[in-house]
């Protein structure tokens, strides 16, 4: 009778639908960057699921989810290359993207998840770079390296993506240099790395500003094509 009792609890179990905001299971790829565009993924049991951000001026039913199977949502945007900030809104509550660790203060005590676009061209952009540079306008971007072959990782934090330390990794190249192309629009940011958890201005980088703690952070200024300023092919 014990056996019988386990076995039922164990099908009841393995049947239960899956919570809101579950963890994506195996196999199942949450959120991903395609080549065209952003698949947005929602993992969990709702009667409507929608996705907003600043790519739709954060409008709660512009941008529907279809449930492709149970417990499995998903919509694809085709998005200009930039940086996004979003969050799911599940039968009219609003949460950020759960399989999405890359997130934004959202300015109400929580938090917003960060999607980071770029052209396939950008995202390759650092892939041979030798020797870790200032930042230069690339095909896609602001490309921003750091010389760091021993770290286990780094992440670039400033104004454009409201400090936040994990909005932004950089990828590590077979020179052992960490690189990121991202596409932001004309303005002056302020910036620095954060290697292995520790904060460090960019030592390519001499332009810097006060960073109201005794230190300096660099400063990068991004002008448009109009204004003259060219992208770079790197060799």
């Amino acid at each position: 009778m014990k056996k019988i009792f386990f076995l039922i609890f164990v099908i009841a179990v393995g049947c239960a639908p899956l919570p809101k905001g579950s963890v994506a299971p195996s196999g199942q790829k949450a959120t991903q960057i395609l080549k065209d565009g952003v698949k947005f993924v929602y993992l969990g049991n709702a009667g409507s699921v929608f996705v907003a951000g600043s790519f739709n001026n954060w409008s709660t039913n512009a941008n529907p989810l279809r449930q492709v199977k149970p417990g499995v949502w998903e919509t694809k945007l085709s998005l200009s290359p930039g940086t996004y900030q979003y969050k799911f809104v599940v039968d009219g509550n609003w949460v950020p993207d759960p399989n999405n660790p890359n997130t934004a203060d959202d300015g109400f005590g929580g938090v917003n998840s960060v999607v980071v676009v770029t052209s396939g061209k950008a995202a390759k952009a650092g892939s041979s770079l030798k020797q870790a540079t200032a930042p230069k306008k690339v095909e896609g971007g602001i490309l921003f390296s750091y010389n760091a072959p021993d770290a286990a990782s780094v992440v670039i934090a400033g104004s454009f993506n409201n400090w936040n330390t994990n909005a932004s990794p950089l990828k590590k190249n077979k020179n052992g240099i960490w690189t990121i192309v991202l596409p932001l629009s004309s303005g002056t940011y302020q910036y620095k790395f954060v290697v292995d958890g520790n904060w460090v201005p960019d030592p390519n980088n001499p332009n810097t500003a006060d960073d109201g703690y005794g230190g300096v952070n660099s400063v990068v200024n991004v002008k448009s094509n109009k204004e003259g300023l060219r992208w770079q092919k790197l060799p």
